[in-house]
């Protein structure tokens, strides 16, 4: 049987075809990193939530909650909430109330501050909260109730509600909100000069 040697390009007698197999080499690595796809966990990820009102599920137009219910009356609404991110998202959802900051602007009391009116009234579930854990682009419709007290005063409440994700940012922790405002009316004689 005969032998055959194969030819190494890598062989000390053949220096030109090492230098190309290596310039080769290189070209192919070159053009496969430019066409390659980057593959990053977090470069891309996103973080985003959004809430609407809804009605059986999806979303209503409706752009604010307004009511008007007597003391004492219940009722009950929706919130649709959507993760608009990439990343799985823990979110919560509550009742707050509305101030006027300094400058007149409508504002709504931090995430941590309990409401001591109309947001107050707003439960899910029997409950000031609802958590949730939505996976990207996921939506879900959360029922709430709003009791008014038997005692509530007359006239315009403000309030809001809230949608939070509190989700690490560096060394951080960032709470992303965002609300639609609710507004109920209990009827009555207003006295002038009172105050709530």
């Amino acid at each position: 049987m005969a032998s055959y040697t194969v030819p190494t390009w890598t062989s000390a007698a053949n220096p030109a075809a090492r230098l190309a197999a290596a310039a080769l080499a290189l070209v192919a690595a070159a053009t496969l990193l430019s066409v390659a796809p980057a593959v990053s966990a977090r470069a891309d990820d996103t973080i985003g939530i959004s809430g609407a009102p809804a009605k059986a599920g999806a979303a209503d137009g409706r752009t604010r909650f307004t009511y008007q219910v007597g003391p004492g009356q219940h009722l009950d609404d929706e919130y649709l909430v959507k993760n608009t991110g990439t990343t799985r998202q823990t979110v919560t959802v509550f009742g707050t109330d509305a101030f006027n900051t300094d400058d007149g602007s409508w504002g709504l009391l931090p995430t941590d501050d309990t409401a001591k009116d109309v947001g107050g009234w707003v439960t899910f579930g029997g409950q000031p909260r609802a958590t949730l854990d939505l996976a990207p682009g996921e939506s879900r419709a959360v029922a709430f109730a709003v009791d008014v007290p038997a005692d509530a005063g007359p006239g315009d409440h403000a309030g809001g509600v809230v949608l939070s994700a509190v989700s690490p940012d560096g060394q951080v922790l960032v709470d992303r909100r965002v609300a639609t405002r609710l507004y109920v009316r209990v009827p009555g004689d207003i006295q002038e000069g009172a105050s709530q």
